[in-house]
């Protein structure tokens, strides 16, 4: 897929994104820790770890954890098999916990990017199979699509800021289709070649619910074996 057909394939989204911004609710923020690890020019493994609260960090509304393993196809796409583990809280308006849940989470991915000069997209499917420890289980389809850009130079480089912006929308292959829209958008920077730390606000639109996170993210890709 060619940048300029990546540009076209967004504008759907940039729609979407418009129209969702029509509604709103609370305020939470996630802490996450994101690990891309190369081990050679085929294989790379995952290791995430998120701490979401449902303010600011008063109250822990869930702890995940996430590993996998991936192999690419060509430089810019890749497959990976992953799995993640769950806990979480829901609250009520004066911050009682209304109900607990455990998840484990299998999850298979396809991931593909489109670079020019300082602009980067980046495309991604993810089918998951959703483990409740006391809900049904389910399956869900997500699509992502992230667009990343230099702001100060003219090219993605060490101590260089850079504006990122994400949508994503998600499905279920149950009953009740639509899941979830989430929009995201906030400022990275690059602290070395495989280090990065990034600052967004996102806004997640549930069927009958809007929710609003603060998300830091400190981003690890250093390579384990080149």
């Amino acid at each position: 897929m060619k940048f300029k057909y990546s540009l076209l394939f967004s504008l759907p989204f940039v729609f979407l994104t418009v129209q969702a911004f029509a509604q709103s609710n609370s305020t939470a923020t996630w802490l996450t820790y994101s690990g891309n690890h190369r081990i050679g020019s085929k294989y790379n493994v995952f290791n995430d770890i998120q701490c979401r609260s449902a303010d600011v960090f008063s109250h822990i509304s869930q702890y995940s954890y996430r590993i996998g393993v991936g192999y690419f196809l060509r430089p810019n796409q890749n497959i990976s098999l992953n799995y993640m583990v769950a806990d979480a809280k829901s609250f009520d308006e004066d911050y009682f916990v209304k109900s607990t849940s455990e998840e484990k989470r299998i999850f298979e991915q396809y991931q593909y990017k489109a670079q020019k000069k300082n602009n980067s997209f980046t495309h991604r499917i993810r089918l998951e199979q959703r483990y409740f420890t006391n809900a049904p289980n389910t399956n869900r389809i997500r699509y992502y699509l992230g667009y990343q850009r230099s702001l100060f130079k003219k090219q993605f480089s060490p101590k260089s800021v850079y504006l990122t912006n994400y949508d994503e929308i998600y499905f279920n292959l149950q009953n009740n289709l639509y899941d979830r829209f989430r929009f995201s958008s906030g400022f990275g920077y690059f602290i070395n070649p495989n280090l990065r730390l990034e600052c967004t606000y996102m806004l997640q639109f549930l069927p009958t619910l809007t929710n609003r996170q603060v998300v830091v993210n400190f981003i690890n890709g250093v390579a384990f074996k080149k």
